[in-house]
């Protein structure tokens, strides 16, 4: 069983107004059934639970995102489709095409983005489109991507355990390019099942 790891959360403007401020936090992370991940444990659940889920069988799964703060409890959940880990929805709501397509609006990969972005997911509906647009890119990163590209799960490794930042723009090439890289190692035999390796060679770098 794993133990709840007391962190501090630090919350940004994007968040809505009537937010509860908490001072301990802790982040967590399960797909179907499985049990709970910390944040700070992402490798593992890429390898265990996202990457054994990539398949082309089109099947949805859930995604659970938790927050535990001073012993208050909250949870959104993100659909996805095994076969590409795109995101369908969000809390049983099925999501237009255009708020979860990537757009180039710039985006720093961190930790407090994350942590607003948790928050954010729990007033989906009352969101701008930006903000809608925004709120999923980060989630995307930290769950499609962490378990497509063995480097962007570097990142956010390094995000969660050592306060780096990074900035989306620098991998936005290689994210618009999976399914090209899928289909070309597919149609030649060079992969099997595990599509995940390379990526962009971006520096950790913190304010």
């Amino acid at each position: 069983m794993r133990y709840l790891l007391a962190l501090a959360g630090l919350l940004l403007p994007l968040m809505l107004p009537g937010t509860v401020f908490a001072s301990q936090c802790s982040y967590w992370l399960s797909a179907g059934d499985s049990e709970p991940y910390p944040v700070e444990e992402i490798s593992a659940f890429a390898e265990e639970e996202m990457r054994p889920r990539l398949n082309r069988s089109k099947q949805r799964f859930n995604v659970a995102f938790i927050r535990q703060c001073d012993g208050d409890e909250a949870r959104f959940q993100l659909e996805l489709l095994t076969e590409n880990l795109y995101i369908l929805g969000i809390n049983g709501h099925t999501l237009p095409e255009d708020i979860v397509r990537y757009n180039n609006e710039p985006l720093t990969i961190s930790r407090e983005r994350f942590e607003a972005s948790f928050e954010n997911a729990l007033w989906f509906g009352s969101l701008s489109r930006r903000q809608k647009q925004a709120t999923l890119k980060m989630l995307a990163f930290v769950i499609s991507e962490t378990a497509r590209f063995s480097d962007v799960e570097t990142a956010v490794n390094n995000v969660f355990t050592q306060g780096c930042l990074y900035e989306w723009l620098e991998y936005a090439n290689l994210l618009r390019r999976w399914k090209t890289m899928s289909i070309f190692a597919n149609s030649r035999g060079l992969a099997y099942g595990n599509q995940y390796t390379g990526g962009a060679r971006a520096f950790c770098w913190r304010r």
